[in-house]
């Protein structure tokens, strides 16, 4: 995958902790059907991640990959 999980997007939130915060609301979306194209994803995991409203690359990718293309 090549993420840098470690990374600090925004005092001191790491990726990992953007993706651990997200990671069961995603789980939920995707087998309700709700988040089903990476453009769905990427708005899911903006709207919804705390503090930072900006899309965070890293994370939307590691949901797109993991939920949604299955690589």
């Amino acid at each position: 995958m090549g993420i840098n999980f470690n990374r600090v997007v925004w005092e001191g939130w790491t990726v990992q902790s953007f993706i651990d915060d997200l990671d069961l609301m995603v789980r939920i979306k995707v087998r309700q059907g709700e988040v089903t194209t990476p453009a769905q994803m990427k708005s899911f995991c903006k709207d919804n991640q705390p503090y930072y409203k900006k899309p965070i690359p890293e994370v939307y990718k590691y949901f797109t990959e993991k939920y949604l293309t299955g690589e």
